[in-house]
């Protein structure tokens, strides 16, 4: 997609966000994420997360280094206790503050909806529904590979179905 065919919108994003004019960043759809309420857009930490002078991307443990250097937690393995689903869920990022139990889910790139991550929401909704956690977001960061970002529109569609929080992850 070239310069001239970005909407106005596209283009002061790129203009705002510094971005390359030719970086593959499905514009469109992210332009849909930002005019959601339920999706939260937010300016991925300082520079020395990535490299600008290769990618403006993240690989998947850079990106859940930077989510657990804000948050101060650490990857969490939760046994879930029911036949109906398998039996253990591993996210990303987890803190028990005693009054708040807050998990962070991390993924970089283009989010699909798999059966995969089907299981992985039913998982994660299961561990809301039982309080096991009491806030939890889906954190989406820019690919190192594919300079992508977001869920797709069927994604996003099933995390808000089952009330879940996304966040996008821009430079």
């Amino acid at each position: 997609m070239g310069w001239t065919s970005r909407t106005s919108f596209e283009r002061s994003l790129c203009e705002d966000r510094g971005l390359p004019l030719a970086w593959p960043l499905h514009l469109d759809r992210l332009s849909d994420l930002v005019k959601d309420p339920a999706v939260i857009i937010a300016k991925a930490p300082a520079p020395g997360w990535f490299d600008e002078g290769v990618t403006r991307g993240y690989w998947g443990q850079a990106a859940e280094k930077a989510i657990r250097a804000i948050t101060g937690g650490t990857a969490k393995r939760f046994s879930l206790g029911t036949a109906a689903i398998p039996s253990f869920r591993i996210l990303d990022d987890f803190v028990d503050s005693g009054r708040a139990k807050v998990a962070n889910e991390v993924k970089t790139g283009d989010g699909r909806l798999t059966s995969f991550v089907k299981r992985q929401i039913a998982k994660d909704k299961w561990l809301v529904d039982n309080g096991r956690v009491t806030d939890y977001t889906r954190n989406f960061f820019p690919s190192a590979r594919s300079n992508l970002v977001g869920p797709d529109p069927a994604l996003l569609a099933e995390l808000k179905e089952n009330g879940m929080m996304v966040k996008v992850w821009l430079p």
